[in-house]
């Protein structure tokens, strides 16, 4: 048998829905609060690998 690739299917989006990625304007839009943010991020990420494994 040949090999299968994986493909993305996506839904139509509507007027209503808003397409842009939140996370990224969250953490990281001002200087000021930078390190906090960053140590936040690191934190929930080193949390996050704990879960997995």
């Amino acid at each position: 048998m040949g090999e299968v690739t994986p493909h993305w299917r996506f839904a139509e989006m509507t007027p209503a829905q808003i397409a842009e990625n939140p996370v990224q304007g969250e953490f990281f839009t001002s200087a000021a609060d930078m390190p906090e943010r960053l140590v936040r991020e690191a934190i929930q990420n080193s949390m996050d690998a704990a879960l997995d494994g």
